[in-house]
């Protein structure tokens, strides 16, 4: 009988040569390569054939007007020249823990690095939180956080299920960023 880090494994696997798969043949032009994935940082490559660094950097300002609701509002570092743009995000998914649904929030980071025919990503997790606000030292209200939680005790059943709902968040990230296109080429 498998153990449970070993169907965990299995699974990422799984989830990553299939979503290497899907990206490769299911969208064309543009290939992406995985760099790094230990939590809390996924890292990859997307190549893009025949774009320059600033047709590229305006397509994941366009990316990002389309994704977030406010791109403005997401937008921390906004450096053409240097070809880095830094956003924050956040979303959201929910699991069920002893038969009570929990929903959870995600805060990221996402930082591009841009060159001619390719460009780069590094996703990072800011922080994880669930449940009732509570009252913060500082005033205000805050959720509590669960990051911590993660990665201390990564075996508990909780953690897992926790990782689960933010492995598929960040493969719905990376499958929209692989996918990326220059949507002024269109003919309407």
């Amino acid at each position: 009988m498998q153990s449970n880090q070993q169907k965990f494994k299995l699974m990422k696997k799984i989830i990553i040569f299939s979503f290497l798969l899907f990206s490769v043949f299911g969208f064309g032009q543009n290939k992406i390569e995985i760099l790094k994935d230990t939590f809390p940082t996924c890292q990859g490559i997307v190549t893009i054939d025949g774009e320059n660094s600033k047709q590229i950097y305006s397509m994941l300002k366009e990316w990002t007007a389309i994704n977030f609701l406010s791109a403005q509002a997401h937008i921390q570092m906004d450096d053409l020249e240097n070809g880095m743009l830094i956003i924050k995000g956040s979303s959201g998914f929910y699991i069920t823990y002893d038969l009570q649904p929990i929903d959870f929030e995600i805060d990221y980071s996402i930082t591009f690095n841009v060159k001619d025919n390719k460009y780069r990503f590094i996703i990072d997790v800011i922080d994880v939180t669930a449940g009732t606000p509570i009252q913060s030292l500082m005033g205000g209200t805050v959720k509590p956080s669960y990051l911590s939680y993660i990665i201390d005790k990564p075996k508990k059943k909780m953690s897992l299920k926790i990782y689960e709902g933010i492995k598929k968040n960040k493969t719905k990230l990376i499958t929209l960023l692989s996918n990326l296109k220059d949507q002024k080429s269109d003919n309407w």
